[in-house]
């Protein structure tokens, strides 16, 4: 029988590790918000013009100009956004605009009427936003900070003037970021930019509601000032006559302006509004707001008067002496 001699020999097996190289990070855009102006009235007569500017993150809306009203706000907001990146690199962000004039062309649905507006930097890193920069500044640089993260801030601006139709309108800019360092783009991103024009009513205020100069006991009571004639209390609450100081009760006055031939809708306040006493802190309400005429108006070539009367209500507690004050606010629009 044939014997095989079997010899075990320990191989040895070597690997060489080598880093990978890793893939260069592009930069990105995160959390973008675009901007909406809410509703905005322009001005209603040749030759009147103006502008609507929201530079706030908040949603905080001017103007500029004759003729604009400031309707409601909707979903008001900035163009507010932040990009990241790696840390230490130079970045470079830009606007792209498709009509070469750093104009944002904003379009009414199935029409060919327009606004245009422009982007205006106004804040890099911080929370806050600062003054709008006139200088319309569409592309800045930078370099990435140690978090990575960069925190960008838009204002914008509309302008308008009497003949804008009214209507929705919105449009499109994209923005652009590149790693200068890696030579890396993040991947393009469209913001949609919207507001609708409304042709609001004027208001000039006239004069305020005054409820005149009262002496009031421990019996609860009130004054009444209609929006036309004259005024009453009931209860212990008497008025002051004139010779002894007092003042005359008199009925809020304001006049409601536009376009010749359109009916306004006029609203009142429907809640109670607080009057306060500034050094003891006290307060008496008012409600039950009154108007005249009572109902729509329709515009005439002048300004229309309207009268807003009110009751106020004295506690049985004696209010504390001095000058109460508070604000109320009357809407008007077109039907």
């Amino acid at each position: 029988m044939r014997d095989f001699l079997r010899s075990r020999w320990p191989l040895l097996v070597a690997c060489l590790l080598l880093p990978l190289p890793l893939a260069a990070q592009a930069p990105a855009f995160t959390n973008i918000s675009g901007p909406d102006f809410g509703f905005v009235g322009k001005p209603n007569v040749y030759p009147q013009s103006g502008s609507v500017f929201l530079n706030d993150a908040t949603g905080i809306r001017t103007t500029t100009g004759q003729g604009m009203t400031l309707g409601p706000a909707g979903a008001l907001g900035t163009l507010t956004f932040t990009f990241t990146g790696v840390p230490g690199h130079k970045w470079l962000w830009q606007l792209n605009y498709s009509n070469g004039n750093n104009l944002v062309v904003l379009k009414q649905n199935g029409t060919n009427n327009s606004v245009t507006t422009h982007y205006t930097l106004t804040n890099l890193y911080g929370p806050n936003l600062s003054p709008v920069d006139p200088t319309r500044t569409t592309a800045d640089s930078g370099t990435f900070p140690p978090s990575g993260i960069v925190t960008v801030s838009l204002g914008e601006v509309v302008n308008l003037d009497y003949l804008q139709t009214e209507g929705s309108y919105s449009g499109v800019v994209t923005m652009s970021l590149k790693d200068m360092d890696n030579g890396l783009f993040a991947p393009a991103r469209s913001i949609t930019m919207k507001i609708t024009v409304k042709a609001y009513p004027t208001i000039t205020k006239v004069n305020d509601l005054s409820f005149g100069a009262i002496l009031a006991s421990s019996t609860s009571g009130s004054v009444v000032v209609p929006a036309t004639g004259t005024a009453s209390s009931t209860g212990n609450v008497i008025f002051l006559p004139t010779y002894s100081g007092g003042a005359i009760p008199k009925a809020a006055q304001f006049t409601v302006g536009g376009t010749t031939g359109r009916v306004v809708g006029i609203t009142l306040p429907t809640t109670a509004v607080t009057l306060t006493e500034p050094v003891s802190g006290k307060t008496l309400t008012v409600d039950t707001f009154t108007r005249s005429p009572t109902g729509d108006v329709t515009l005439a070539a002048t300004p229309t008067p309207v009268f807003v009367g009110a009751t106020l209500r004295v506690g049985a507690t004696a209010p504390a002496p001095g000058t109460y004050s508070g604000t109320f606010t009357v809407l008007c629009s077109y039907n």
